[in-house]
């Protein structure tokens, strides 16, 4: 899987896609399952079924620089949202 081959966008439906997931309401949490689920939802609500969580797991520990990538898109996109609310 390469990061930059994705369609990335944050969205309702991988919001409700966490929620299934977790089976609770959306809330970032700051733990690291939490982030790794959003994150995955995010690839998986745009291009279905690309890797399942479980290699997205597997590919987390093979390629932490891609990870950490993904991780500053995700910070960046939420700034980015946050300034578009009133």
């Amino acid at each position: 899987m390469k990061i930059k081959e994705l369609k990335l966008k944050q969205s309702y439906r991988a919001l409700i896609l966490w929620e299934a997931i977790m089976k609770k309401p959306y809330s970032y949490d700051g733990t690291m399952l939490g982030l790794i689920v959003l994150l995955w939802c995010i690839i998986e609500v745009n291009n279905p079924g690309t890797i399942t969580l479980e290699n997205f797991m597997s590919w987390i520990d093979d390629n932490p620089k891609d990870f950490d990538d993904l991780c500053n898109w995700l910070t960046e996109e939420q700034k980015r949202q946050a300034e578009l609310m009133p």
